[in-house]
């Protein structure tokens, strides 16, 4: 199992308005996963921003454990637009992002990389296309992460909870994105499913232990890996 790189080899960077950090920027071509944050890798809190309201979702850490044993980049993109609402600042955001380490921590991994989008189209000044191509479903935040941990589109799956990550994933070139459903949210499989091509693969799973058998398969890695 690969340690957690926790507070080693950090780099916190800002981009053209965005948040990103790479736990260490990648070397070797790797496979790579990326979740949306809220709702996916941690329980649904709207617009969450404080640290003991965060909770890693049913799944996630064991997730992210058996995609790091097999060698794949595990990445976050998130769209925080609470910033630019004026709802919490970016110090509310990281101490969000440091519990959710902490609790990986707990299980021994880490994520790979993570990327944050403050901008809304209603909230943003000036906005224009190149800030929706950082929100998603722009494919922005996707693109930064895998050009910095190596990642080839064709070998990276996402997974969201909302159209717009589905949107986001399709727009990055990847083969396929999954989309985990809410118990209130009826309409969004459907709306999913009407992003899929015959190049594009959307699937609808009602939650992260779904996900594991899948992925091993789409992204052609051995099960005894992920055991």
């Amino acid at each position: 199992m690969r340690s957690p790189e926790i507070d080693t080899c950090r780099y916190d960077m800002t981009r053209q308005g965005i948040r990103w950090r790479v736990a260490m920027p990648g070397r070797e071509l790797r496979a790579g996963l990326i979740l949306d944050r809220d709702g996916v890798l941690v329980d649904f809190v709207n617009y969450l921003h404080r640290a003991d309201e965060t909770r890693l979702a049913a799944g996630a850490a064991e997730l992210v454990v058996a995609m790091r044993e097999a060698g794949v980049a595990v990445c976050v993109a998130t769209n925080q637009a609470g910033v630019d609402r004026s709802l919490y600042a970016w110090h509310d955001y990281f101490a969000v992002e440091g519990e959710i380490d902490r609790q990986l921590a707990a299980k021994g991994t880490a994520l790979d990389g993570v990327a944050a989008c403050p901008y809304h189209p209603d909230f943003t000044k000036d906005w224009s296309e190149h800030h929706a191509y950082w929100r998603k479903p722009g494919p922005g935040m996707m693109e930064l992460l895998m050009r910095e941990m190596n990642v080839r589109p064709a070998h990276c799956w996402a997974i969201g909870d909302h159209l717009s990550d589905i949107g986001a994933a399709k727009a990055a070139g990847l083969p396929g994105a999954m989309l985990v459903m809410r118990g209130s949210d009826k309409a969004g499989p459907a709306a999913a499913m009407a992003l899929a091509t015959p190049s594009f693969e959307v699937v609808v799973i009602s939650d992260l232990f779904e996900a594991l058998p899948l992925l091993i398969e789409r992204l052609g890695l051995a099960v005894g890996t992920c055991s």
